[in-house]
């Protein structure tokens, strides 16, 4: 889909690179434009769909070797220390993948249902050659936009309608990989799909789904030098705790919020932080207790992990990540919902 060939792995990676320092300079840009919005910047660049854009947008390179493929999702989590090192230039590929991403949604704005057939039909028939499987979450990021605003039975339909596609993207992944053992591009493409999926099961009311597939995840999350594995353990974490909420056990809930937070971290969580949603959700519910004693979990990896990275940038993010996190444990001390949380 990208039309040049590409072989050589540290070319693309050097790509990868300069994507990042991109998101970069968007988000300093907004800081001279808007002072004290850093925060809310950052904030657009974590978590899954962040994930998927970088991703997605980096590794769509026909022909791309495995090995070249775990490049490029460790560099997309190689950490603020890097920014500051990159080379400002934009390349040709670095402009292709930004062509592709942009072609993506507007397939997906125009003709959703043709941008879905062409992405199953490419994880089915070519499914090493280009992530079909993180295109196919990033349809769904969007698709979950769309639902957000609904209510009732109309909001279930629209997330049950996007549970059959993923989990039909998810089967053709696992077949793929039972043909390509050990392909890390696939192994990556399937985390996504499960990630992907446990959204929609839970907006769908399919909580035992979702307690399946995080529970899975877990299990298979055995290897601390793998760069995944404090994102496993954080996210899988807190899917098992927004279950457990919608099925009615605050106390369980608050529990997973804990094991999420208790996460060595990661290049991605010491950078841009966890996805705060479980602890939004038990704060309305009235447990203060349990979110301010997640909040000093998450300094750890968020605030004091950071900080060793050593340099301005990341100091500078060290310290307004630390502002935030008291300035949210005062305003719920305080008895408010925190701003911007």
């Amino acid at each position: 889909m990208m039309g040049a060939r590409h072989s050589c792995r540290f070319g693309v990676a050097r790509a990868k690179r300069l994507r990042m320092r991109s998101d970069v300079r968007t988000v300093k840009r907004r800081e001279r434009r808007a002072p004290g919005r850093h925060h809310e910047n950052i904030s657009a660049l974590r978590g899954p769909d962040w994930m998927r854009f970088t991703a997605a947008s980096l590794m769509k390179i026909p022909t791309l070797s495995t090995t070249g493929n775990l490049l490029l999702i460790m560099a997309t989590l190689l950490g603020t220390q890097l920014f500051a090192k990159l080379d400002a230039a934009e390349t040709g590929l670095e402009t292709a993948m930004r062509q592709h991403m942009t072609s993506l949604m507007e397939l997906v704005a125009t003709n959703r249902a043709l941008a879905l057939q062409q992405t199953l039909a490419g994880l089915e028939k070519t499914p090493t050659k280009q992530l079909w499987g993180v295109d196919l979450a990033m349809i769904f990021g969007h698709d979950r936009r769309v639902a957000q605003p609904l209510r009732g039975g109309e909001r279930v339909k629209r997330f049950t309608e996007c549970r059959e596609y993923l989990q039909r993207g998810l089967a053709l992944a696992e077949t793929a990989l039972k043909a390509h053992p050990g392909d890390q591009s696939l192994t990556y493409q399937m985390g996504e799909l499960k990630s992907a999926l446990a959204l929609a099961s839970l907006e769908a009311g399919e909580t035992a789904t979702v307690k399946n597939l995080a529970r899975a995840q877990l299990a298979a999350n055995i290897d601390p030098k793998d760069w995944n594995y404090g994102n496993v353990i954080h996210n899988a974490n807190a899917q098992l705790g927004r279950a457990a909420l919608r099925d009615g056990d605050k106390a369980a809930a608050a529990e997973f919020l804990l094991k999420a937070g208790a996460t060595p971290g990661s290049p991605q969580l010491n950078s841009f932080g966890p996805d705060f949603t479980l602890a939004r959700e038990l704060l309305e519910a009235g447990d203060s207790k349990t979110v301010l004693a997640y909040f000093d979990l998450v300094q750890k990896f968020w605030v004091d992990a950071a900080r060793k990275q050593g340099g301005a940038l990341s100091e500078r993010l060290a310290n307004e990540h630390a502002t935030r996190l008291d300035q949210w444990r005062a305003e719920i001390r305080a008895g408010r919902k925190p701003k911007n949380f």
